[in-house]
């Protein structure tokens, strides 16, 4: 019976296909076999390619990683196998199919016994190298290509690494062949012998420049978002404090115009309050003598309803305009009023307000009648006398006792 020969380099495409698909996975090699239900030692002898899986095998770890058994089997064209730290070129290595199509993730692998190593295209792509290209030795490689302010830590997980301890998400800046940048991110595993003793290490890097970037882009619109609203926050504040202050000052205003009315309501005086539209808001109980029964019948009337038409326009608003101005303004003047008929009055107004603003005139009437006549009598009686000296032929003194 003729013998089959087993295909090597499918195996190890096949168990290299494994590792990788476990890896995108996030599982280690423990929680691959709990999920398919084999042994630890099973699974970690497939990815060492110490022996050939079963088909009850393959599809019980295609389940575990949910996907298809036949996605097991998609392999990458493998390269040759020139380790370039050991003088060979800068060839892809039997792990290249790790990420093919994957730009921005390259695969490595580094001996930790003579710190050869290998690059997948990707990672020599990723670095500014073509596929032929001689590389360096690994730590002059390191020198070269790592920030140095991240340097240090690169070191400190190659010793964990030669300690058997697996490297998770080390951030560190690369910079390619042109001093461009980059930011990138590792994930590596230790491979043992089998006497358990670390031997080999496979890790992956992922390029997040633009992913940072996106993230830095993301984080700036969030702070100015913020500070968009904080600002939007503290005029909302300011006007709630401004609305507030204008009502408790129109509160203060309506008090002192309630207290202010009652004093000129009190008054036996004409005095009344007039606001910037002409409109009583305020009169005292001698309105009443122009013939009205109530104050209440002047307050909310206007002047001009009041005095009439003629006497506002003629005699009123243009003093009374200027005391919105804020001046105070004194004048005496005979009015035709309502009632009354001719009067003549000596007339004040004062601006009253609050806070710098003017919102009316304390209107201030004296009605001085009888003392004109008086002293239009007495005016008429020295005319009179004066008239009745002149018109005498003789002059006739008038002495004191002292004959002054």
């Amino acid at each position: 019976m003729k013998k089959i020969r087993q295909d090597t380099h499918s195996l190890t495409q096949f168990r290299m296909r494994l590792k990788a698909l476990r890896r995108m996975a996030g599982l280690t090699q423990a929680e691959l076999a709990e999920r398919a239900d084999i042994s630890l030692e099973h699974v970690s002898k497939i990815e060492r390619g110490g022996g050939a899986p079963s088909f009850h095998t393959i599809v019980a770890l295609a389940r575990a990683l949910e996907t298809e058994p036949a996605n097991l089997f998609l392999f990458a064209e493998m390269g040759p196998a020139g380790l370039p730290g050991n003088g060979g070129d800068a060839a892809t290595s039997e792990r290249d199919h790790v990420a093919p199509y994957i730009p921005h993730m390259g695969t490595w692998s580094l001996s930790l016994v003579d710190s050869s190593y290998s690059f997948s295209a990707n990672m020599l792509a990723m670095h500014g190298y073509s596929p032929k290209e001689k590389l360096p030795t690994f730590m002059a490689f390191l020198e070269r290509h790592i920030h140095p302010a991240d340097l240090p830590r690169v070191h400190e997980a190659l010793a964990m690494l030669k300690e058997g301890k697996h490297i998770t998400r080390l951030e560190l800046r690369f910079f390619r062949k042109d001093a461009e940048m980059r930011h990138g991110l590792i994930d590596s595993e230790v491979e043992y012998d089998r006497d358990g003793a670390p031997v080999s290490t496979f890790g992956v890097l992922m390029d997040v420049t633009e992913l940072k970037r996106l993230r830095g882009l993301l984080q700036q619109s969030r702070m100015d978002m913020e500070d968009r609203a904080l600002k939007r926050t503290e005029e909302l504040e300011a006007v709630a404090l401004e609305l507030n202050g204008e009502r408790r000052q129109r509160e203060q205003l309506q008090e002192s115009m309630a207290v202010f009315e009652k004093v000129i309501a009190q008054s036996k005086d004409y005095q009344s309050f007039v606001d910037r539209d002409y409109v009583y808001r305020a009169v005292s109980g001698t309105y009443l003598n122009y013939g009205y029964v109530d104050t209440n019948e002047v307050v909310g009337k206007t002047m001009a309803e009041v005095l009439g038409e003629d006497v506002f326009k003629d005699v009123v608003k243009a003093p009374l305009d200027e005391c919105f101005q804020g001046k105070d303004v004194q004048y005496t003047t005979r009015m035709d009023l309502p009632g009354l008929g001719k009067r003549y009055m000596d007339v004040s107004y004062y601006p009253y307000g609050e806070h710098g603003e003017v919102l009316g005139a304390v209107v201030s009437v004296c009605d001085i009648t009888e003392q004109y006549h008086a002293q239009e009598r007495i005016r008429l009686s020295e005319e009179k006398y004066r008239l009745l000296a002149d018109s005498m032929a003789d002059v006739v003194w008038t002495l004191d006792e002292n004959y002054v």
